[in-house]
């Protein structure tokens, strides 16, 4: 009686409708949470490559403060020249939204760029290892950014930044131009060799 019940059953239910579903659950369980693990980490490196795109833009904008101000120490602003101040209540930076700061003072613009050449030195150090063995620079705001190292063997800007070119080239015959200022010892160690250059040069003549 006990196996006809059991011919039944397996006639009624076959044991394969069981196992499909419990496969399909399996999978469809496994598929999810490999989905959001993926999510995740997906996310966190996200947030890390945008902070390495923050902290090069602020060098970026520290190097061009450097230049501009290097400009106002060789070619003094002329005391002639009155300067209207324009205020930006939409500008964050108080350099951007206020213009009282320009003067033609060598003293002032000096320390202005030996306080920028500090900032700058350590948002390149910054991008030039992982934010988990950078060396705190005692600047909150740069030292609470996650970001990662901008180059890297697999990146295509150490062949600009690093590689020896003897100039920079946006225009097709931009090398074949005499005048053209790129590197004052002929050619230089890519675009960053020539940020060194320079950086270098203020920091024994400031």
């Amino acid at each position: 009686m006990s196996n006809r019940i059991s011919k039944m059953r397996n006639f009624v239910i076959p044991i394969h409708f069981y196992v499909r579903p419990i496969i399909g659950t399996i999978l469809i369980m496994t598929t999810s949470i490999a989905f959001y693990i993926f999510g995740i980490v997906a996310i966190q490196q996200v947030l890390v490559d945008n902070g390495s795109i923050v902290t090069d833009y602020l060098r970026s904008m520290v190097l061009q403060n450097i230049a501009l101000t290097s400009i106002f120490i060789a070619r003094p602003i002329p005391s002639s020249l009155i300067i209207q101040n324009v205020i930006d209540y939409r500008a964050t930076s108080p350099v951007q939204n206020d213009l009282s700061h320009l003067t033609s003072n060598k003293t002032v613009l000096q320390g202005i760029v030996e306080r920028s050449l500090l900032y700058y030195n350590n948002l390149a150090n910054k991008l030039a290892r992982d934010a988990k063995h950078s060396t705190p620079t005692g600047d909150e705001a740069i030292d609470s950014i996650d970001s990662t190292r901008v180059l890297t063997k697999k990146t295509k800007l150490s062949e600009l930044l690093v590689l020896t070119t003897p100039c920079l080239m946006e225009d097709e015959e931009d090398c074949e131009k005499k005048d053209r200022i790129y590197g004052q010892d002929g050619e230089f160690a890519g675009l960053s060799g020539l940020i060194e250059e320079f950086i270098y040069e203020l920091s024994i003549t400031k």
